[in-house]
């Protein structure tokens, strides 16, 4: 958050202390406090490990000892993002074979792609995790690895797709269903493995995962078709979009 105080005249207030406030959300309570610059602008950030909406408000105590305040602004702190996409708005796929809005590149049996997704609690509580991935529109009857990654990376080619993990994690291998003509793969599967969320499994692989830290995820599919992209350009592979996941308490 930055404040930014000014005279009436609109020259910048120096070297004034501005205390910051979450009146209300998840993180209510967190205060802190900065001096303004040069520019008469103060700055506040703070670490977000619950979902919701944040209101914070600025305050100063100016020549006259009035105390100040500034209008109320909201910080919402969601636990799903995707990225990454093969759509061709944020350059293209390997063999220009551009998925649709939102999904990752196209592939031999859908001109759409595959789309990654996510449901449920994204919490580091034991029992509290619920969260599922949810990935839409790979090749029938193939596998599906679903991986995780503490870090990004700007998108590189990687087989029919993009790629945009940093050193990756793997998490769960699923076999895809055979319904046409959209396939629908998830993981973990609650109801064949209560036992084994993503926290659980993450922290057995060897990275524990601490509230208001992120994880991204990407599901390779396998894509065999080497007609459709040949080599070297692709390869019998292809990637869903990526996925944010901001875990909280």
């Amino acid at each position: 958050m930055t404040a930014s105080l000014h005279t009436t005249n609109g020259d910048p207030i120096v070297g004034k202390q501005v205390d910051f406030d979450v009146l209300a959300g998840p993180h209510a309570g967190i205060m802190g406090s900065d001096v303004t610059d040069a520019n008469g602008e103060a700055t506040f950030t703070y670490l977000g490990i619950a979902q919701g909406v944040d209101q914070i408000r600025a305050s100063f105590v100016n020549s006259q000892g009035v105390t100040v305040l500034s209008n109320t602004v909201t910080k919402d702190w969601i636990a799903f993002v995707a990225f990454c996409f093969g759509d061709g708005t944020a350059g293209p796929c390997p063999c220009a074979n551009n998925g649709s809005l939102g999904n990752g590149c196209a592939n031999s049996t859908n001109s759409a792609g595959a789309n990654l997704s996510a449901t449920g609690s994204a919490s580091v509580t034991p029992g509290n995790d619920s969260v599922v991935l949810i990935a839409a529109g790979q090749n029938l009857n193939k596998f599906s690895v679903f991986v995780q990654s503490s870090t990004e990376v700007p998108p590189i080619f990687s087989g029919d797709g993009r790629l945009c993990l940093g050193t990756l994690l793997r998490m769960y291998t699923v076999t895809n269903p055979s319904g046409f003509p959209v396939t629908t793969t998830s993981a973990p599967d609650p109801s064949s493995d209560p036992s084994d969320p993503i926290t659980v499994r993450s922290a057995a692989l060897g990275d524990p995962i601490t509230p208001g830290s992120s994880r991204n995820y990407q599901v390779f599919y396998r894509n065999p078709d080497e007609s459709f992209c040949p080599f070297p350009m692709g390869n019998n592979w292809n990637l869903t979009n990526a996925l944010r996941v901001i875990w909280s308490l």
